[in-house]
């Protein structure tokens, strides 16, 4: 027999629902320290994972094709080509170091570790009064980006690694603006005469 027959399992948590406009954006990459704006770019504008960015090397950067190759700590288990937004691309070129140092890195030319870079980003949050955002958020700030500029579910769930389709729903929403765009431009056929 079934021990766990008439046990009901416990729902899971709804998904959280982080938003960062634009406006909020630059008032975060002002508040951030010198060395904190690159990783949380990066973050928004690839919606990779912290780790993902901590053990990113220049070697991983396709300049050519304008893609970053995860190989290591990513949480699905693979490795997957991650595109660069075209914004960083030159960037990305200016900052360029040897093929095996970080991309991420301290004024000082150290690596920072996961911790270093929470209780930095904890501090910038809050001067602009946003203590509900974690760095983990950013991620998925970028699906929703890349939602509302037209991509599908498998598109987004591809781009930010996500196993199942499941996954990419519960982090990434659709903007109303787009949403009621979209209702808006639906055809229509003409209404019926309400003569008899």
């Amino acid at each position: 027999s079934n021990p766990l027959l008439g046990i009901e399992m416990f729902k899971e948590s709804p998904g959280r629902l982080p938003v960062l406009q634009p406006e909020e954006e630059t008032a975060l990459l002002d508040a951030c320290r010198p060395w904190l704006r690159w990783p949380v770019r990066l973050a928004i504008l690839t919606g990779c994972r912290c780790s993902e960015l901590l053990a990113l090397r220049w070697k991983h950067v396709d300049f050519n094709g304008q893609a970053a190759l995860i190989v290591q700590d990513s949480k699905s288990g693979s490795a997957r080509r991650v595109p660069v937004h075209p914004a960083l691309v030159e960037e990305l070129r200016s900052r360029r170091g040897h093929p095996e140092g970080y991309v991420v890195m301290l004024d000082d030319g150290r690596q920072p570790n996961r911790h270093t870079v929470y209780e930095a980003f904890r501090a910038a949050r809050a001067k602009i009064d946003r203590t509900d955002l974690r760095f983990h958020d950013l991620r998925h700030v970028a699906g929703t980006r890349l939602v509302g500029a037209g991509a599908n579910p498998p598109e987004d769930a591809d781009f930010r690694g996500h196993k199942t389709l499941e996954m990419a729903r519960r982090y990434a929403h659709t903007s109303w603006v787009r949403l009621h765009d979209l209702v808006g431009s639906m055809p229509v056929s003409e209404s019926p005469s309400n003569e008899k």
